[in-house]
């Protein structure tokens, strides 16, 4: 099963909200424990199922390499300051699912 999720953002040259970031995420049989985590990560399911992204070219994450795109930006620190609390928080948001394995 995978997941298209995708962060809401307003755009002020357009006024209205648009989506961003928009990832696949090979989720297997822990979809329904994957939801509620990436409602605490701030982005929005768009699509849920066994679907093929539109094309070939598009990387679909499985639930280790799509945190590890978070404990790397952690890790090498190449966030704001302002920033850098929101990402522990997802970070640690994170490491508890990836435990519950």
């Amino acid at each position: 099963m995978k997941v298209l999720v995708a962060r809401k953002e307003y755009v002020y040259n357009y006024l209205e909200y648009m989506y961003s970031n928009v990832q696949y995420i090979e989720t297997g049989d822990r979809t329904d424990e994957f939801k509620p985590v990436a409602h605490a990560l701030d982005l929005d399911i768009l699509a849920v199922g066994d679907f093929e992204p539109a094309s070939l070219s598009t990387k679909v994450f499985t639930i280790e390499e799509f945190a590890a795109l978070y404990f790397e930006l952690r890790d090498r620190k190449q966030v704001l300051d302002d920033e850098q609390e929101h990402l522990e928080e997802y970070c640690n948001i994170l490491e508890e699912f990836l435990a519950k394995k």
